[in-house]
C-alpha cells in the first residue's frame, strides 16, 4: 500500500485517480487465513489529498473509495462528509452515500 501512495502526486490524473481505486479491495480483505484492513487514517489522509483534484474521475474515485470504506466505518465516513461537505463535488457525495440508508442519503440531498 505504502508503495502506491505517491501516485496521488502525480502529474496524470488516470494515476491519481488509481491511488484511490487500488485501495478499494484492501479496505478490509481476507488474504490466506487472515484480514487486512487498511487504516482509515490512510484511506481520509489520501481523500483530502486529492479532494481539489479537477478531475471528474478522480472525484468519483474518492466517492467510490469513501462508499466501500463506509461499509466497515460508516459512523467515520459520515463525519468525513459532513466536514467536507462544502469541498466535494455532487457526483463524490453521491458516490459516497450510495450504500447508505435511505435517511442518511437525504440528509446530504
Amino acid at each position: 500500500m505504502e508503495q502506491t501512495q505517491h501516485w496521488a502526486y502525480s502529474e496524470v490524473p488516470w494515476c491519481r485517480r488509481a491511488s484511490n481505486v487500488v485501495w478499494v479491495k484492501f479496505i478490509h480483505r481476507k488474504i490466506g487465513k487472515s484480514i487486512y484492513c487498511l487504516d482509515k487514517k490512510l484511506i481520509f489522509k489520501n481523500c483530502d489529498l486529492l479532494l481539489n483534484d479537477e478531475d471528474e474521475y478522480v472525484q468519483k474515485s474518492i466517492g467510490w473509495l469513501l462508499k466501500i470504506t463506509s461499509i466497515h466505518h460508516e459512523k467515520d465516513v459520515i463525519e468525513y462528509i459532513e466536514v467536507h461537505f462544502t469541498a466535494m463535488t455532487r457526483a463524490t457525495i453521491r458516490y459516497a452515500i450510495e450504500k447508505m440508508d435511505t435517511d442518511t442519503r437525504k440528509k446530504f440531498f
